[in-house]
This record gives structure tokens, C-alpha cells and sequence, in this order.
């Protein structure tokens, strides 16, 4: 038989570089670390063919892993059978799929939304500035009436054209101490006051202490009028939620399955795979959105993901959904009645879920921003 272990290396030689572990007669690999046995002196060709051999090795992976996850419970049932170097390892799938997601994401709306809260923005800003105008106006006007007393009529044309759709004041957010806990209220502050105070004179003049107190107020001043900033802390964060949510989501399932002998690991990788089949879904659905895209006001901010016949979205929702169940189904192996109950069960306690973890996360984000 043939020797396969490169000529250049010696018999005396014959030895792992990485482990030193004796080198069997035959083959190319050691069978203690797995490394490649390779000369000491590499060409060219050798980081090339090692770069290639990486590169389709992992997009081979990924096509196989992509192609068997729109099998529901394919790739976790696969993984527990022990068909794990066929595929990527569920954590990975689940974390590429997941920034990949919110990559689209903040492709599709992170501008449209920096456009409209920097709209806002500028808005509150013209405001400040004006109502400075106005109080400059005020101060000066006296002096008008008595150098030229018929300007007193021009100047209250002027004013009531000026105030005319107008306020002097801007709503923040405080946090106020109540028995028991603490209560958000809004605050009116002066557009004025705004532009000539800097932020702790602001705190000492409106009365707000405390720590949290402060802290709220300030992140509610910094949201009117620099909240473009808060966009990619958010989709960052968001990242972090989902994350976050997988043990929940697996505990329900081992709730939901407690007379099953399945670990919860089982049940985390059950959620792992389900997200990243979701995250591809949605990626899909956003990608090819049409319709009014963000609509922001002075008022509130909105968010419209398509209308008419070109809407994507509402086939997305009930694929997910009926994936999920498939892939319960296929999984768990009990009766097409009880995976129902239990599938409905699942979503209902994941939408609350979700919303206590999206609310934790905006606020966190409005926190930190």
C-alpha cells in the first residue's frame, strides 16, 4: 500500500507537531488531535487549497442545514440522532438566521425611521428656537410701543399670526414617586427653557430628583431631540431578547411535555431550530414588503408593513404557525389533537412572553441609548 503521509517529512520526523503524539503508518491526519499532517514549509497553494476546502466544507453545511430546516423537526430530530457533522450545530443556524434577520431589518426600516424621528426632531428643535424668538420679541416690544406707538397693532397681527398652531411647551416623561412604587406621568416643559437651560438646571428649576427620577427625565429630553440615535441601539438589542428567550420558551415546552422523558435541552433545541426557520420567513416577507412603509407624526409613530394585494405579511404569520405544528407533531409524536391544544398553548404563553421581553427591551434601549 501506498504511503499518503507527505515525502518531505522523515521517519524521525514522523510525529504530530500540534500534540506530538506518534503518527500512524498511513494517512494524513492524526488520530489524537485530528490535525492535518502537512510540510513545515507552506506554499502558496497549501493556504489556498486549505481556504477552499474550508469555505465549500461550510457552505455545504449551510446549503444542507437551510435546505432540511423547511422540514418540520427534520434537523432536531436529525441532531439527537446523532447526524450532527452534517449540519451546523443548532446554536449557530439559530444565531446566523437571527443577524441576518435584523440585518434585513435594519436594511428595510432603520432608514425610514431615522428619517422620520429626525423629522420630529428638527421639528422640536424649530420650536425651541422660535419660542425664543417669541420671548425676544416680547421683551422688546415695549420699547416699540413707545418709540413708535402705531406698531402696536402690527405687533399683535404679528404675535397672533405667530402663536397661531403654536405651543410653548413640549410634554416630557417623569417619573414620579408614588406610594408603593413609582408612576410615568407627563411633565410640560418650556421650549425656552429647553434651548437656554442646560439639562441639570432644567432637573433643579421643574423640581426632579432622585436618581431613577432624573434618569428618565433626561432619556425622555435626549429621545425629543436627539431619538435617532435609538434606532440601532434598539436593533441591537433585539438580538439580545431573542436570545434571551429561548430558555423560556423551551421551559414552556418542557412544561407543556412533562411526562415525556425528554431533557430540556431537547426542547431548547426544538426552539433554536423553529427560530431560525421563523427568522428566514420573516427575512423573506421583508424583503419583498411593499406598501406604505413608516408613517411618523408629531403624535405617535406608526408603523405600516404594506397594504392592498402586494402585502406579504399575512402569509408569513400562518406558515410559521403551521411549521410549528408540523414540527411538534413530527417530534413529539403525539396525537394530532393534544399537539393542537399544546401548539395553541405554546403560542399563547410565547406572545406574552414576547411582549414582556419587548417591552423590557425598549426600555432598556430608551434607558441606554
Amino acid at each position: 500500500m501506498p504511503d499518503n503521509k507527505p515525502a518531505s517529512l522523515s521517519r524521525e520526523d514522523a510525529y504530530c507537531k500540534n500534540c506530538y503524539h506518534p503518527l500512524a503508518d498511513k494517512g494524513v491526519y492524526c488520530h489524537a488531535c485530528g490535525q492535518k499532517v502537512v510540510p513545515l514549509r507552506v506554499r502558496l497553494t497549501q493556504i489556498i487549497l486549505e481556504t477552499l476546502e474550508t469555505v465549500i466544507n461550510f457552505d455545504s453545511r449551510l446549503l444542507r442545514t437551510l435546505l432540511d430546516l423547511f422540514l418540520p423537526g427534520r434537523l432536531t430530530q436529525a441532531y439527537f440522532q446523532g447526524q450532527r457533522q452534517r449540519y451546523l450545530p443548532p446554536v449557530r443556524i439559530f444565531l446566523l438566521m437571527a443577524i441576518a434577520h435584523f440585518a434585513v431589518l435594519g436594511y428595510v426600516l432603520k432608514d425610514q425611521l431615522n428619517e422620520g424621528i429626525s423629522k420630529l426632531e428638527d421639528q422640536n428643535t424649530e420650536r425651541a428656537y422660535f419660542s425664543i424668538f417669541l420671548e425676544e420679541l416680547a421683551l422688546h416690544r415695549d420699547t416699540l410701543q413707545s418709540t413708535t406707538p402705531a406698531a402696536s397693532g402690527l405687533l399683535d397681527t404679528l404675535e397672533a399670526r405667530m402663536h397661531r398652531g403654536r405651543t410653548d411647551s413640549i410634554d416630557l416623561i417623569r417619573l414620579q414617586p408614588r406610594q408603593g412604587g413609582f408612576q410615568l406621568q407627563p411633565v410640560s416643559i418650556s421650549l425656552a427653557d429647553i434651548q437656554k437651560m442646560k439639562t441639570d438646571s432644567l432637573l433643579r428649576h421643574y423640581h426632579i430628583h432622585g436618581f431613577f427620577e432624573r434618569l428618565v427625565f433626561r432619556q425622555s429630553l435626549k429621545l425629543a431631540f436627539e431619538g435617532s440615535n435609538i434606532v440601532g441601539v434598539i436593533l441591537g438589542n433585539l438580538i439580545w431578547m431573542v436570545i434571551l428567550m429561548m430558555p423560556a420558551l423551551a421551559l414552556i415546552l418542557k412544561l407543556l411535555y412533562i411526562r415525556s422523558d425528554r431533557y430540556f435541552v431537547e426542547h431548547l433545541v426544538f426552539s433554536y431550530h423553529y427560530h431560525a426557520f421563523a427568522f428566514v420567513v420573516f427575512s423573506l416577507a421583508l424583503l419583498f414588503l411593499t406598501g406604505d412603509g413608516i408613517a411618523l407624526s408629531e403624535d405617535a409613530v406608526g408603523i405600516q408593513l404594506g397594504t392592498g394585494e402586494a402585502n406579504n405579511w399575512p402569509w408569513a404569520f400562518p406558515l410559521v404557525l403551521v411549521y410549528q405544528l408540523l414540527s411538534m407533531r413530527s417530534l413529539y409524536g403525539q396525537p394530532w389533537k393534544k399537539t393542537l391544544l399544546k401548539s395553541l398553548l405554546l403560542n399563547f404563553s410565547y406572545l406574552f412572553i414576547f411582549l414582556l421581553f419587548l417591552v423590557a427591551t425598549f426600555a432598556f434601549s430608551a434607558l441606554t441609548f
